[in-house]
């Protein structure tokens, strides 16, 4: 019995000592992402006219190309007789023929390294205009335009490689300059390292519910009989 109770001793005390090891792996896991995390987005640009003339009214660091309701009532509350741009880098992983698509109401153009790909200007109603373009791994300038006169107001944007499901540009592929390839190799490795926690934080959880629901059955199967009860279940 001594023995089995000092086993279970260690036990706890190992989990106790692996629960404080994970808290702080999460600790600096926290603060190394705070501390290295490149800036996401594109430089996005809000004119108070259909034109992109003059000086636009405020500038934001926007992670997605679509039209931010609350910037937009900001920047005109009836939402029509503005214009918006989005400047900043796309990053591409694999070589491909990549396709770009603006739904929109009313124009919108892309250009990716200062190719237009999509020729979906002008005044209209809601129209959908795609184009094409190769790329090659590594960053590739991209600029978004959208303009809208009167009436309703609407862009929806979307991209996807050839020969695979169309699916949006990630938040990660985004940025407002290109950063330094150091700080890219150590926010990769920050992320290495939070995946690491994440996954051993999994394993302690499944193996603290393991050996919890081990010692009950141990605990449950080792009780001892009073002999009292032996011999009323006897009469």
């Amino acid at each position: 019995m001594k023995e089995v109770k000092k086993r279970h001793y260690y036990i706890k005390k190992g989990l106790s000592i692996f629960g404080i090891v994970l808290f702080v792996a999460s600790v600096v896991s926290y603060r190394l992402q705070k501390k290295y995390s490149i800036p996401r987005g594109l430089e996005t640009l809000y004119y108070q006219n259909p034109w992109f003339s003059g000086e636009p009214a405020f500038k934001d660091l926007e992670e997605r190309i679509n039209l931010n309701k609350a910037a937009i009532e900001k920047l005109s509350p009836t939402r029509k007789n503005y214009s918006i741009e989005w400047e900043g880098y796309l990053f591409i992983e694999e070589a491909g023929v990549y396709e770009f698509t603006t739904a929109s109401d009313d124009g919108s153009v892309v250009f990716i390294d200062n190719i237009l790909v999509v020729d979906n200007g002008g005044f209209h109603a809601l129209r959908e205009v795609s184009g094409g373009i190769f790329l090659l791994p590594g960053f590739h300038t991209i600029w978004v335009r959208y303009c809208q006169g009167e009436g309703a107001d609407t862009l929806l944007f979307k991209s996807f490689k050839q020969g695979q499901k169309q699916s949006s540009i990630s938040r990660e592929q985004l940025f407002p300059s290109i950063p330094p390839l150091r700080a890219l190799r150590i926010e990769q490795g920050v992320e290495t390292y939070t995946r690491a926690v994440y996954y051993a934080w999994g394993i302690g959880v499944l193996s603290f519910a393991a050996i919890w629901l081990l010692i009950k059955q141990r605990r449950a199967g080792g009780k001892k009989v009073h002999p009292s009860n032996l011999s009323q279940q006897g009469t």
